[in-house]
């Protein structure tokens, strides 16, 4: 398996907050600020849903 492959993963949010180590209300606050790229699975209404390379950028200050 490629590395990178594992990257394109989706995270929910409590998942993304276990693999980055940080709180959910920390990740809601990064995700407000506009630094993290979310999508939801029903629209608007739905589970945030977070690519883990997204997080990985976003971490390592390559984001917006």
């Amino acid at each position: 398996m490629n590395p990178n492959e594992n990257r394109n993963v989706w995270m929910t949010l409590s998942e993304a907050a276990e693999y980055s180590r940080l709180s959910q209300s920390k990740i809601h606050q990064i995700i407000k600020s506009g630094k993290l790229k979310i999508t939801r699975s029903n629209g608007d209404s739905g589970k945030i849903l977070i690519k883990q390379n997204w997080l990985d950028q976003m971490l390592q200050g390559e984001s917006k």
